[in-house]
């Protein structure tokens, strides 16, 4: 790739890249690749949610790890934490050589505000590349880190930081649904060189809220900062059956939320390092307070992973047909990494997500987002309420003109796709029927709006054109860039079974059905001025099972109150 000459920057005492937007400034250093500071332009004001350690400019203690040096905001670690000595003759850094080396940029990948960089390591000889994305008009950012020639167990991880306001319980943590959380069972701060330790060592839990103390008693780890003088860790792990899973910030006084996304297949769990004064050696020196790190990583804590020969086989065994990156079934466990395995993708996002409400409104963040191919949040797309209300009136025009009646309080459900553009990309759906067996829906469509290329992997449907023209394509298996597909497939129109050109329109007048099964990929949109839209299923999940081509596309929008709402939607219950 040519580079494009990104600029150098010195800032807080280290060489970075700057990348910006209208949304979002943001510089990574040279050395290291650490993200901060960056600077997210939300409806609430600028704000900056990463830490930046206070010893930045000073001349460090000798024998000092590299990491300390540039510490900052988020930066990956290959491998995740460290040890007391080598494994298989391999003797890596604290936090491996991504997270103290020299970064060698590439150039530009997408656009002015992108960066691609590499690490050539040596302690296991390979590289490392670095993706970092913004988009106009986006609170976000998107991180992406790729292994090439090496191969072998790997722990790993995404190392972010957030420096808190410094009032007790000034910030709210929340964690998608996980499955197993433990205290660091092994000791994590020695009192002997002056470090401290609050939580019970190797003490499992089940909330967050309600986590053993070594002096006895419950702490609540969902509020921050809390327990000043200690440094403590704790792990989750995410359930593997999710399509993505979530970590969260919201600052109600502050009025943001802060937010990380991740693939939990490959970066299984989630570290929460509370850095609140506990260190009181060099360069620490009880000065790094109000610190917490939400670091989404696949490892054994800050170690390094022991008997890994076994757990690989373990793994091995229980998933024979897929490739060895997978992570293992239990918390912080290795997992192989190579040239097969799944990059390991991270987003980051600053958001107003209660711009007309109290703090107290803010204090639980619950993200809607159905599973897409890419990180997205629908939060960062909002539609207008003003918006909606139009939309809703439009749709029970058409309904009363075709003297369709609906049910008391029915369930409405309209949705631009996170694309931004409901004229060109929206759909319009009414909940019928939403029983644990069968789902029907109603839908409104006009000319020009298309819903965009998806599939689903459980759910049956008949979708059936109700009034005016519909027209669907057709694809057996993912209509991806170079993919050879079969020229046609066969699906029931009205029953009879019926040959369709792949990809090709096929119009459906009104009063016809075509039946639909999992993994059969399909878009729709009216050929007619307008059209209503039956849809007749298996038990629906918009949440779980809605798989779009597109990695742009977040099933539920975000909303903006610009004025009263003439009825409310499903994301929002």
């Amino acid at each position: 790739m040519k580079s494009t000459g990104l600029k150098r920057q010195t800032v807080f005492d280290q060489p970075s890249w700057r990348l910006a937007t209208d949304a979002v400034e943001a510089f990574v250093t040279c050395r290291g690749g650490h993200l901060a500071p960056v600077t997210f332009q939300t409806a609430a004001g600028p704000v900056q949610p990463f830490a930046i350690a206070p010893w930045h400019g000073e001349k460090l203690p000798k024998g000092s790890p590299g990491v300390l040096k540039p510490l900052r905001g988020d930066f990956f670690c290959a491998p995740f934490g460290s040890g007391p000595r080598p494994w298989r003759g391999e003797n890596h850094p604290p936090h491996g050589e991504t997270a103290e080396g020299a970064w060698q940029l590439l150039g530009r990948e997408s656009g002015p505000a992108s960066l691609v960089a590499e690490l050539k390591t040596r302690v296991r000889p390979g590289r490392v590349v670095k993706r970092i994305a913004l988009r106009p008009g986006e609170t976000n950012l998107y991180l992406r880190h790729e292994f090439h020639g090496m191969s072998g167990l790997m722990s790993f991880g995404h190392h972010a930081t957030l420096k808190f306001p410094a009032k007790p319980g000034s910030g709210r943590i929340a964690l998608s649904p996980w499955r197993f959380a433990q205290v660091c069972p092994e000791q994590f701060e020695d009192p002997a060189l002056g470090g401290y330790n609050s939580l019970r060592r190797g003490a499992v839990f089940r909330d967050l809220r309600r986590v053993p103390l070594a002096a006895g008693g419950t702490t609540d780890l969902t509020r921050y900062p809390a327990r000043a003088g200690f440094e403590d860790l704790v792990m989750l792990s995410a359930r593997a059956d999710t399509p993505y899973a979530w970590t969260a910030v919201t600052f109600p006084e502050q009025r943001y939320v802060w937010f990380a996304l991740k693939d939990p297949r490959v970066l299984a769990s989630t570290v929460l390092w509370h850095s609140n004064g506990g260190r009181h050696y060099a360069p620490w020196s009880s000065r790094h307070r109000a610190v917490l790190g939400l670091e989404e990583v696949t490892s054994n804590f800050p170690f390094r992973p022991r008997g890994l020969r076994r757990l690989q086989s373990r793994v091995a065994a229980r998933h024979p047909d897929r490739p060895a990156a997978r992570p293992a079934p239990a918390p912080g466990r290795a997992l192989h990494h190579g040239r097969r395995g799944h990059p390991a993708w991270i987003r980051h996002g600053a958001h107003d997500q209660f711009p007309r409400r109290s703090p107290r409104a803010a204090r639980r963040f619950r993200p809607v987002r159905p599973p897409c191919r890419g990180p997205f949040l629908s939060a960062s797309h909002s539609m207008k309420r003003s918006e909606i209300n139009a939309i809703y009136r439009q749709a029970l025009a058409c309904f009363a003109r075709h003297h369709w009646a609906l049910p008391p309080a029915p369930r409405w459900d309209i949705t631009d796709f996170g694309l931004r553009d409901f004229p060109r990309f929206g759909l319009t759906l009414i909940n019928l029927a939403t029983e644990p067996e069968y789902c029907e829906k109603l839908m409104y469509a006009r000319r020009g709006q298309t819903t965009p290329c998806h599939t689903h992997a459980k759910k049956k449907e008949d979708i059936i054109c109700r009034s005016g023209e519909l027209t669907l394509q057709l694809w057996p298996k993912q209509p991806v860039a170079g993919a050879a597909l079969p020229p046609t497939l066969t699906v029931p129109v009205n029953g009879t079974p019926t040959v369709i050109r792949t990809g090709e329109p096929y119009a459906l007048p009104a009063g016809s059905r075509v039946t639909l099964v999992p993994g059969v990929w399909h878009a729709f949109y009216p050929t007619s001025d307008e059209c209503i839209i039956g849809e007749v299923s298996t038990a629906n999940d918009d949440l779980h099972d809605n798989f779009f081509l597109n990695p742009d596309i977040g099933r539920f929008p975000g909303l903006e109150e610009d004025e009263p709402a003439a009825i409310r939607l499903i994301s929002e219950k």
